[in-house]
């Protein structure tokens, strides 16, 4: 073998362990970011939400949810809360993931992804903000940390009415309610 061929074979060998090593870093990094991606904020096992508190930072408007026996109430209404309402709260509490971290929270970010107008949620003794949208993620602090996380559901948190009470419907008024005692037809 010639020496150019041998510096070839070389040379060879060397572009093949590098794209080898290249691609098993790659993995690496991928299963890393996956297991970051799947990190949740509550443990589903150990989470306990007797009460959740969700304020709407744009509006200065808080709602504590309490759970008092086996019904959910509004706190600050002093009235039985929406089950329904509640329990997707409740649902939608433990699939919270972290998704990509950011870095360390800046008082920049509150108003550049969209903390100025987010909502910050209390529950199971922990503190979380949610804010803006961000591509397919969505801003979130939590420990003074910002992140990128891929749970979509912020609409959970929001009642466009406000209203978070129980709706108790009337009973209907019939024209035999109406009427006068002894002036029935």
């Amino acid at each position: 073998m010639s020496k150019q061929n041998i510096i070839l074979l070389a040379v060879f060998i060397g572009i093949v362990s590098l794209i080898i090593l290249n691609r098993e870093g790659m993995r690496r990094q991928v299963s890393t970011d996956m297991e970051r991606e799947q990190r949740t904020l509550f443990d589903p096992e150990r989470s306990n939400f007797a009460i959740v508190s969700i304020k709407n930072i744009e509006k200065g408007q808080t709602v504590t949810f309490e759970k008092r026996g086996a019904d959910w109430f509004v706190k600050e209404e002093d009235c039985p809360a929406d089950e329904f309402q509640v329990n997707r709260i409740i649902s939608a509490l433990p699939q919270i993931r972290l998704g990509q971290e950011v870095g360390d929270w800046k008082p920049d970010f509150s108003k550049a992804y969209g903390f100025d107008k987010g909502l910050e949620i209390s529950a199971g003794g922990k503190t979380f903000s949610l804010g803006g949208n961000r591509g397919t993620r969505i801003a979130m602090k939590y420990d003074n940390t910002l992140y990128l996380s891929p749970f979509r559901e912020k609409h959970v948190f929001v009642r466009h009415e406000g209203n978070w009470c129980k709706k108790v419907e009337e009973p209907e008024v019939s024209d035999n309610d109406q009427a006068e005692p002894g002036m029935e037809e």
